[in-house]
């Protein structure tokens, strides 16, 4: 928390990240009627900041239980993708991407300019 509210230093280690994403998922899900649909799960690990990944996976599928009300699982994948050049403000290279998906409304198109974007810092 200290990270994301006052700039704290990330406390790294080397993690399996499906199997995080999965657990932090599920416990979101835990006491509500939402639940998650897995997809490509693969097996990958990254020196990440573990507390950081669950709490952005928890907020993440909260978000979506309360933008879904039609009983469709929130969809949740993790696969290695490989960028060949600079994209996304990303360096080249090898990557663990994650989605969460849900079906919702979404944003209207009236508060899309409110939202904040700001860009990755480099690794």
């Amino acid at each position: 928390m200290l990270t994301f509210g006052k700039g704290g230093s990330p406390i790294r280690k080397t993690i399996e990240v499906a199997s995080v994403v999965r657990s932090a998922a599920e416990f979101a899900c835990r006491g509500s009627s939402a639940h998650c649909a897995f997809g490509v799960m693969e097996p990958g690990s990254a020196n990440v900041d573990e507390s950081q990944i669950r709490q952005v996976i928890h907020n993440l599928v909260l978000n979506a239980q309360q933008a879904t009300t039609n009983g469709e699982p929130i969809r949740v994948t993790v696969r290695k993708v490989h960028i060949k050049r600079r994209e996304l403000l990303l360096p080249a290279g090898s990557y663990i991407e994650i989605s969460c998906r849900d079906c919702g409304t979404g944003i209207a198109p009236e508060n899309l300019s409110k939202i904040a974007r700001k860009p990755f810092e480099d690794i």
